[in-house]
């Protein structure tokens, strides 16, 4: 399949300026998905389709975001208990 991006996972503690985590993981190069951590809600600019794990969520709203848009635009994803 042509569009199917070869995974080629990387550490890096600054791939997501603003992010509280202390690691976040890159999908690929550039604007690639980024996967990272921290408490509270997240209030940062990311690449689209990165993801945001909560560590202080207690709810089923509150502990996965997915970043729609670049601007930093984050929506909760609901999770199971």
């Amino acid at each position: 399949m042509s569009d199917v991006q070869k995974f080629e996972p990387s550490l890096n503690n600054t791939v997501v300026s603003g992010a509280t985590g202390s690691i976040a993981i890159t999908l690929g190069a550039g604007t690639a998905p980024a996967i990272c951590f921290g408490t509270g809600a997240p209030s940062f600019a990311a690449p689209k389709g990165s993801l945001y794990l909560n560590v202080a969520g207690t709810t089923t709203n509150d502990r996965l975001y997915s970043c729609s848009v670049a601007t930093g635009t984050w929506v909760a994803v609901t999770t199971a208990s």
